[in-house]
């Protein structure tokens, strides 16, 4: 039914998600899986006193490429294919959803897996403002994944481990 899946990552938990349910479905039905890491940092944020939007940019795309680092290990382990990318904001018109749409199409993706409520974007609309931007604009179908909202697991739960949660929404132990 798919055979290429974009996947939208930003090491929030619902991204974090978002990838586990892409990779299983991924896994699932042999399709290419396509992780996209956005860099965020507004065209005209250079323009602000004080503000050294080169270190920033340089800070986010470091993190883009843990990101992706992650996604490439874990797509090797489970036997999936795929290409990760890491984009950015170009002109001062472009927003994180549109950037998303732009490689959906690139990538000719059957679908765009997104986390609600991931950490971007102002006004955080209750889907998540990115989410909902993409719901609203797109024509590929779109699978939403909200984060989990269960309470981490006690030690005792575990069997003495307990998991935690880092920045990237990925559990470690």
């Amino acid at each position: 039914m798919f055979s290429n899946i974009l996947v939208a990552v930003d090491g929030s938990e619902s991204a974090a998600q978002a990838f586990e349910t892409a990779l299983q479905f991924a896994s699932d039905t042999g399709a290419r899986l396509h992780p996209l890491f956005v860099i965020d940092l507004p065209v005209m944020l250079p323009e602000v006193p004080g503000v050294n939007a080169a270190a920033m940019r340089e800070a986010l795309r470091q993190d883009g490429e843990r990101l992706m680092k992650h996604c490439v290990g874990t797509m090797a382990r489970h036997g999936v294919q795929g290409t990760p990318e890491i984009d950015d904001l170009v002109r001062p018109e472009e927003d994180v959803a549109h950037r998303i749409e732009v490689a959906a199409a690139k990538l000719e993706a059957d679908v765009i897996v997104i986390g609600t409520h991931g950490r971007r974007g102002p006004g955080y609309a209750p889907l998540g403002s990115v989410a909902e931007q993409i719901l609203r604009s797109t024509t590929r179908p779109v699978l939403a994944i909200p984060a989990r909202r269960t309470a981490p697991a006690s030690a005792e739960q575990t069997g003495g481990a307990v998991t935690t949660h880092s920045d990237t929404g990925q559990s470690q132990s």
